[in-house]
C-alpha cells in the first residue's frame, strides 16, 4: 500500500506570515523613523545652541566697555534692531582728554552685523532678533533659526552699560 502523504501550506498560512511579517516591518520602520528624526531634531538643536553661544560671545567681545547707546534714527528705544555703541577711552596722547570709539550693531536681513561684518554662520538666520533699553541696561533678544530645519531657539542676555 502507498500512501502519498504531501503536506503544505494552506493560503491561510501563507497570509498570515505575511501579515505577521509586515506588522513587524512596519514596526521597526516606525522604529528607525523615529529614531533617525529624534538624531536630527537633536542635532539641530545642538547646531543653534552652539551658533547661540558663538553670538553671545561675539557680542560679548563688542559691548564689553560700551559706555551709551545711540539708538538709530526712527526707532523707539523699546524696540530697536541697529544701534551704535559708544566708548569712551582716555586719549593716550594727553592723558586729560577723552576719546570715543564706536560699535556699530545692526540686524539686517536675518543677520547680525557688528561693524559691517556678518558674524552668524550661513544656515542661520535671526527672525524676530531686537535690541530694547532698559535704564543703563541694553537687552538682546535672539531668536536663531536654522533655515532647512524647523528648530529655533531663543535667548535673552542683559548688558551693562557705563559705570551705572
Amino acid at each position: 500500500m502507498k500512501v502519498n502523504n504531501q503536506k503544505g501550506m494552506s493560503i491561510f498560512e501563507v497570509l498570515a506570515a505575511v501579515s505577521l511579517s509586515l506588522i513587524i516591518f512596519i514596526v521597526a520602520y516606525q522604529g528607525f523613523y523615529f529614531i533617525t528624526n529624534s538624531i536630527d531634531h537633536s542635532s539641530a538643536m545642538t547646531e543653534i545652541r552652539k551658533e547661540a553661544n558663538i553670538l553671545i560671545m561675539d557680542l560679548d567681545d563688542a559691548l564689553i566697555n560700551v559706555d551709551s547707546i545711540e539708538v538709530a534714527a526712527g526707532q523707539s528705544s523699546n524696540s530697536f534692531t541697529k544701534f551704535t555703541g559708544v566708548i569712551k577711552k582716555l586719549d593716550a596722547s594727553n592723558d586729560l582728554s577723552y576719546i570715543n570709539e564706536q560699535v556699530a550693531i545692526e540686524i539686517k536681513n536675518d543677520d547680525l552685523l557688528i561693524d559691517g561684518t556678518k558674524v552668524n554662520a550661513d544656515g542661520m538666520k535671526l527672525t524676530n532678533t531686537y535690541f530694547s533699553l532698559d535704564l543703563f541696561k541694553l537687552k538682546v533678544t535672539l531668536e536663531i533659526e536654522k533655515q532647512d530645519s524647523d528648530e529655533k531657539y531663543k535667548l535673552t542676555k542683559f548688558y551693562k552699560l557705563g559705570n551705572e
